[in-house]
């Protein structure tokens, strides 16, 4: 946009904001490339984690995982790794029936299910239990 106004990313658009005040500053971040094979990467993070064991030495086979995930507020790309994390807690001896998927819903509505499958995708929604995390539940607990 230009000085007195930005772009920014919203939904599956574009919110414009325009006619800032004079004395903000906006910056406009550095244009990274994308990796050549984001998914190459994602495997290799979960096996070769930075100050921390592998994911397979940290879980042990039959366990159960929740595994907490963004809302439809803000859709980061999870159906995309997703599917790569529960094949890697698979490998370690996690079935897909043992893990539950919590949306991290904070004050916001429930999802439907159809946002549910658009978060994790089809093959994740299908694997894995859901659940939205609902904020105002009185048997919650303060720790």
């Amino acid at each position: 946009m230009g000085r007195n106004g930005v772009a920014l990313p919203y939904g599956h658009g574009e919110v414009a904001v325009s006619n800032l005040p004079d004395e903000w500053v906006t910056l406009t971040p550095r244009v990274v490339p994308p990796l050549a094979n984001w998914a190459d990467a994602v495997v290799e993070a979960l096996r070769h984690p930075v100050g921390s064991p592998p994911l397979r030495e940290v879980v042990r086979p039959g366990e159960r995982v929740a595994i907490i995930v963004n809302d439809i507020t803000r859709v980061v790309g999870t159906d995309r790794f997703l599917p790569l994390l529960l094949d890697e807690l698979n490998a370690a001896g996690v079935p897909d029936a043992n893990v539950l998927v919590v949306f991290a819903t904070a004050t916001h509505r429930k999802h439907t299910p159809e946002e549910q499958r658009y978060i994790l995708g089809e093959e994740a929604y299908r694997r894995v239990k859901v659940h939205d995390h609902d904020c105002v539940n009185d048997d919650l607990v303060y720790l």
